[in-house]
């Protein structure tokens, strides 16, 4: 079995209303399907991270020539060959959003050939995984009764776990300021986002888990602090 094409696809739509985390406003979001064909007729997809633009570029580019007429199998080897020849710029970023992709869609591959799912493929001994529900993010006029109703609303769909967002705070943020998206747009203080997960946790229930997300903008310090 050989690889005889890749594939990019840009996926991106239109978030009405944005909603925000402590990293910026989201008025859009996008990703980016990777396809990978064989000989064989087997495709398998993954996913590249965000968006289009500079992530398909180094697909289409830079990694698809390298890999045409590769043993889609050979996983670990690909990897190294990509990173290795990425390695004078791409140990992060951009570069390792596209390689990861292109790995995804490789394991997609072996789980088809192996017609098992990649769990089992992986030597995974659960046939379930918990999930949890992914929100309380930052919208315009969204109030922390507005966030308890959408804790409840998980808690009503059988959820027992929920993330949700903090640290939209301009003064404990330790990424520069000016660089983030719609910056002025949702800003709390610290007592206001204490107000915020205590409406979550008042709403889930005290067995619940709670999780609090602040995408990387308060310091280790003030963190322990909060």
């Amino acid at each position: 079995m050989r690889i005889v094409d890749i594939r990019t696809a840009p996926l991106s739509y239109r978030c009405d209303p944005p909603y925000g985390s402590a990293g910026g406003m989201q008025a859009r979001r996008g990703g980016l399907l990777v396809e990978i064909e064989t000989d064989e007729r087997v495709v398998g997809i993954g996913e590249a991270g965000v968006g289009g633009g500079i992530t398909r570029d180094v697909i289409d580019k830079l990694l698809q020539p390298m890999l045409i007429g590769e043993d889609p199998l050979l996983i670990e080897g690909l990897w190294q060959k990509m990173f290795a020849r990425t390695r004078q710029y791409g140990r992060r970023g951009i570069v390792m959003n596209a390689i990861s992709g292109i790995d995804i869609a490789l394991w997609d591959i072996a789980g088809k050939v192996a017609k098992l799912p990649l769990y089992r493929l992986l030597g995974g001994c659960r046939d379930r995984v918990e999930a949890y529900a992914s929100g309380g993010f930052y919208q315009e006029g969204k109030t922390a009764d507005d966030l308890a109703g959408e804790a409840e609303g998980y808690r009503a769909r059988g959820f027992k776990s929920m993330k949700m967002k903090i640290g939209r705070n301009p003064l404990t943020q330790t990424h520069l300021r000016h660089l983030v998206d719609h910056a002025e747009l949702c800003e709390v203080d610290p007592e206001e986002d204490i107000a915020r997960v205590a409406a979550v946790r008042r709403a889930l229930g005290p067995q619940a888990k709670l999780m609090a997300d602040v995408n990387c903008a308060w310091s280790p310090s003030f963190a322990i602090e909060m």
